[in-house]
């Protein structure tokens, strides 16, 4: 609250110290967004980058689609690309091959509807500075190492980001709209989003049940609260489609079971030891996408747990995910792309937990910071 000693002060005291970097990359934002086209145009040469899972994946689902009748030598080819059916329709659009620029084309596109969707999601979130915050988030996920080197691979990892990323801009739609008497188009618009990303993110992997669980984890108490029986209503056509997805898809089943036997198999050694390797090696890679030595395990950790403080300060359900994820990599110790489509919460995570910080220091600390 607003104090009679806060008015009393000039007004360029109550300004946050980074404001002028924020008005500055809102004035040169284009030029931010043309030197990542650059960034991205030097990387692409026509061969999407071939890695174990990528070329499994194209294998099974030519081999699923006839193209490959008897070859392979692989238990249970076809398996995965009839589990997941987005990996079928990208080999088809693709033509099998790990040559030409249609493959690379398609990655980069998933890439370009992720940053699209991180500007259009921290423009709507009405932060001072705006469109500043916004430039900023999307040149800091789109010059993550993780994230560049998944737009020329051939992985599940990016579309399942750009369902994620299409799911929370649905949600900043559709509750924003829902402040309205009545109804608008914002509203409808915005739950046709969150649907088609649950489904972008289904048809691609399983794990999108977490997405889904959390979300109504987080969702439901709030419109019981809020005595919202529309709400309510689009949340049992979530559960209804969420039980369908888990009970119709072999996958989740799947996965479900590798879950329980896990569970029920490691020790609390064993949980200590993933626990620490995520926290130490795995979170500090993906979110600065660079390997960090040893010496700096304790350090970019921290800084990990603060962008954490940061998603959950955001939305309650984004901190929810990534709680929910992170509880599921302590079972299946998760490699850093795993960690991918949480990098573009993570990076504003980070922001707001810092920003929110330091503007309640006292000068000069809050300026040094």
């Amino acid at each position: 609250m607003t104090t009679m000693a806060d008015l009393s002060r000039p007004t360029d005291e109550l300004r946050p110290p980074w404001e002028p970097l924020l008005r500055w990359m809102e004035r040169t934002r284009w030029g931010w967004f043309a030197g990542l086209a650059l960034l991205y145009a030097a990387g692409a040469n026509g061969r999407w980058r071939a890695t174990a899972d990528g070329s499994l994946y194209l294998l099974e689902a030519r081999q699923w689609a006839g193209e490959l009748p008897g070859a392979g030598g692989i238990p249970g080819a076809g398996a995965f690309a009839r589990q997941q059916p987005g990996l079928t329709v990208l080999s088809w659009l693709a033509g099998g091959s790990a040559e030409g620029w249609l493959p690379a084309a398609i990655m980069l596109g998933f890439a370009a509807v992720v940053l699209v969707l991180t500007y259009l999601v921290f423009r709507r979130l009405a932060l001072p500075g705006g469109r500043g915050v916004a430039t900023l988030a999307v040149v800091l996920v789109g010059s993550n190492r993780l994230f560049y080197e998944a737009s020329f691979g051939w992985l599940t990892e990016l579309p399942f980001t750009a369902g994620l990323m299409l799911t929370v801009w649905g949600h900043e739609r559709w509750t924003a709209g829902g402040r309205r008497s009545v109804p608008g188009a914002g509203v409808w618009l915005g739950v046709v989003a969150v649907v088609a990303g649950l489904g972008v993110m289904a048809a691609f992997r399983s794990v999108a049940a977490v997405v889904l669980a959390a979300y109504l984890a987080a969702q439901v108490p709030r419109f019981l609260r809020a005595g919202c029986r529309v709400g309510l209503a689009w949340l049992s056509l979530a559960v209804a489609g969420g039980m369908a997805l888990w009970f119709g898809s072999s996958a989740v089943r799947d996965d479900a079971g590798i879950l329980w036997r896990r569970l029920t198999g490691l020790s609390a050694a064993e949980y200590g030891e993933n626990a620490g390797r995520l926290m130490l090696e795995v979170w500090p890679e993906a979110l600065f996408g660079l390997d960090v030595p040893p010496p700096l395990h304790v350090a970019g950790a921290a800084v990990c747990v603060v962008a954490v403080v940061g998603v959950w300060w955001w939305r309650r359900w984004w901190g929810v995910l990534v709680t929910l994820f992170a509880l599921q990599w302590v079972v299946f110790l998760s490699e850093p792309r795993y960690v991918l489509p949480l990098v573009p919460l993570w990076v504003m995570g980070w922001w707001r937990a810092v920003t929110g910080l330091v503007a309640r220091w006292r000068e000069p600390w809050r300026g040094w910071a």
